[in-house]
């Protein structure tokens, strides 16, 4: 008890919600304990939190080949103003999580202080409510963009309110009915269903329109894009047999006899 009364009494404490909420699931069980209650959350500061989702959005006839496709869509959602950016993708690997953090950023022409996301293994490889194990690959893009990766508690998709109703939406606002002449095209209108369509409807929380809350207050909150654009680089572990081959990243490559 008296690290919590610690905690209480020192104003100077700045932690982020998800980490706070662990703190007290540790110390303090006896809160969580037949509670039904639920409280709202209430806004981080502007510029402060994003939260991320990815969800299916359907299959999708590709007008060229004739090919039909299984889409996903990432979603990233500003906390404070709702201001959201939507991507589809047609595989979920980590260059393709990558990819979607680049354009999203560009998108927003800024960037959070802080990702609160699902524990996918493109962005978190081990689970852990106190020490999760980032992915390399994406550790090294938030250094490089500055920003914080808070992983929400597996499960709990409760962790990240704001996000957790967009997959729905956009499958049933924007794909729903629609057909698109390239996978190109599809994407531009579904960026242009983010600004017209999702931006200025009236959010059902907040009463306001996100991209007029967005481009009033919530821009000029987030950090700026770094002068140099982010390059995609992955690690993946090789096994390498007896005459130095090993295969990565769909070809066959030679190490040097030592290693």
């Amino acid at each position: 008890m008296t690290s919590w009364i610690r905690l209480r009494e020192d104003p100077g404490i700045k932690v982020s919600y998800s980490s706070f909420y662990r703190y007290v699931k540790k110390h303090l069980p006896e809160y969580f304990e037949h509670s039904t209650i639920t409280v709202r959350r209430e806004d981080p500061p502007l510029g402060e939190e994003a939260q991320i989702d990815y969800g299916y959005l359907g299959l999708w006839q590709d007008p060229v080949t004739g090919k039909k496709r299984r889409l996903w869509v990432f979603v990233m959602v500003l906390s404070n103003s709702r201001h959201m950016f939507a991507r589809a993708v047609m595989r979920m690997d980590q260059q393709a999580w990558l990819e979607n953090h680049i354009a999203g950023f560009d998108f927003l022409g800024g960037i959070p202080r802080r990702l609160l996301l699902d524990n996918l293994t493109a962005g978190v490889l081990k689970a852990d409510l106190y020490d999760p194990k980032i992915n390399r690959g994406y550790e090294d893009l938030a250094n490089h963009y500055g920003v914080l990766i808070d992983p929400a508690r597996a499960g709990k998709p409760k962790d990240k309110p704001r996000v957790e109703r967009m997959v729905p939406y956009v499958r049933s606002s924007f794909w729903a009915g629609r057909a698109f002449t390239s996978f190109d095209d599809l994407n531009r209108e579904l960026q242009n269903w983010c600004f017209k369509v999702a931006g200025l409807r009236i959010h059902g929380s907040t009463r306001q329109r996100p991209f007029e809350v967005f481009r009033a207050l919530e821009q000029a909150a987030l950090s700026p894009l770094p002068p140099e654009p982010y390059e995609i680089a992955t690690w993946n572990k090789a096994k390498i047999g007896r005459d130095c081959y090993f295969h990565a990243g769909g070809g066959w490559y030679t190490a040097p006899y030592q290693y």
